[in-house]
């Protein structure tokens, strides 16, 4: 059986650009559930935080920047950050287990370099309340290590040449105290 019709020599290259849209759809659709899963399994259960999160660029990697957030109040406390303190939060980024070549750090290291007032810096802020009661009902450990970090960067400056009695700037120990009622347990 033979078909009358011509054929459109333009029929092949149109059906190559279809299946090609359709693979990049279906793509982009497993990326974003792939990242939904991942963040549900972080211990973010709340499906409106999980959406929020990722229309806002977030996924697992990048949502571990959050629990630094409190950390860089402290550290931009006094309106600039000292050698020091950046030395400390990145290694409270190691001890964090976030790698070098992560965005997590990537973002950190983009924070650290000026006073982070852009959006995603913003965004990570308000972010973070609903995050760490995500976290907490899970039973992910949180409130804890914030504390303990934000008092490890904050204590690495201050006195003469390190050396005094409160080397906590006020400004520094105001946000302590903040971080303390908002997270502690």
């Amino acid at each position: 059986m033979s078909s009358d019709q011509p054929v459109n020599p333009l029929d092949e290259r149109r059906k190559a650009q279809e299946e090609e849209y359709f693979r990049k759809q279906n793509a982009e659709a497993a990326a974003k559930l792939k990242a939904k899963l991942e963040l549900e399994e972080s211990g973010v259960q709340d499906e409106g935080l999980v959406e929020t999160l990722m229309k806002a660029g977030f996924d697992t990697d990048s949502a571990r920047a959050l629990y630094l957030v409190p950390v860089l109040e402290v550290a931009w406390a006094d309106g600039k950050i000292q050698s020091e303190e950046k030395q400390s939060v990145i290694e409270l980024l190691e001890e964090r287990g976030i790698e070098k070549n992560s965005k997590a750090y990537q973002l950190v290291l983009k924070w650290l370099s000026g006073r982070p007032t852009d959006h995603s810096y913003l965004q990570a802020k308000s972010f973070l309340e609903p995050y760490i009661t995500e976290l907490k009902k899970s039973g992910k450990p949180f409130s804890h290590w914030v504390i303990k970090a934000a008092n490890k960067v904050a204590q690495v400056t201050g006195g003469l040449f390190g050396i005094g009695w409160n080397m906590v700037s006020k400004k520094e120990e105001a946000v302590l105290k903040q971080i303390a009622r908002k997270y502690g347990s």
